[in-house]
């Protein structure tokens, strides 16, 4: 797939599972008023994502927060968008990860390890090496 357009102006704020619905939200609304008229920032849901050709008018591409493991299972292993994602930023695409979307681009998670809500593995994107519950390396 092809990276973004020069005249990409596209902001695609991504609305499937694993999203919350504050974030998503937030998201839409900051991200509207900080860069309308320039862009067009809308949601996108995973199905937009798998099996139309979004890249070219993308100029941004964002993952916001949620539940790192649904974003797992619907984009990389139920409808393969991961990979995608991973071609669209190596062709100049880009890419913000806010919180779970920031986990979902890194190399490996690890999050409340030993605890009630631990989340670690390795993840496919790799925007990013690694990604911490208190820190993200390389975001």
């Amino acid at each position: 797939m092809p990276g973004p357009q020069p005249t990409a102006h596209q902001v695609l704020v991504y609305s499937g599972p694993g999203v919350s619905p504050l974030s998503l939200s937030y998201t839409l609304l900051t991200l509207s008023l900080l860069l309308t008229p320039h862009y067009t920032v809308q949601p996108v849901t995973p199905d937009v994502l798998s099996k139309q050709p979004w890249e070219p008018a993308c100029a941004l591409l964002v993952i916001p927060g949620g539940r790192d493991l649904p974003y797992v299972e619907e984009l990389t292993t139920k409808t393969r968008v991961t990979k995608r994602i991973r071609e669209y930023v190596a062709e100049g695409g880009r890419y913000l990860g806010i919180c779970a979307g920031a986990y979902f681009g890194a190399e490996e998670v690890r999050f409340d390890v030993g605890g009630g809500l631990e989340v670690a593995g390795q993840r496919d994107l790799v925007c990013s090496h690694t990604c911490n519950w208190h820190q993200c390396t390389d975001v």
